[in-house]
């Protein structure tokens, strides 16, 4: 899907007021920007979202009256078509990617690891 809408109006900071707010919003009920990813934004572990599935997220959250599709724009701003951790958590991404990549080497997958 498309949108008309022009990111350079959109460049924002993963710190600024909207993203910040979200973040916020997650880490209080989750306690952490992962576990919210995990339980409320990507229960399915399909590690990529739709807008409309971030929509459904941001909703469940109670944060959609703050613009979930402007949230949405702000956090894809590669235009990809999809938010993911990396989005939200460039940080915790990284490490997950790590520990997975470690897990496989080591045992030949995550799961085998426990």
């Amino acid at each position: 899907r498309h949108y008309d809408i022009k990111l350079e109006n959109y460049e924002l900071p993963l710190s600024a007021t909207p993203i910040k707010d979200f973040r916020k919003a997650l880490y209080r009920r989750y306690r952490s920007l992962t576990r919210g990813w995990r339980m409320i934004l990507d229960p399915d572990n399909t590690t990529q979202l739709s807008p409309e599935a971030f929509a459904k997220g941001t909703q469940e959250l109670g944060f959609w009256a703050t613009g979930g599709g402007e949230l949405f724009i702000l956090l894809d701003r590669d235009e990809k078509g999809f938010v993911c951790l990396e989005d939200i958590d460039p940080d915790a991404a990284a490490a997950l990617t790590k520990f997975k990549h470690v897990m496989s080497r080591l045992f030949g997958s995550v799961v085998a690891g426990f």
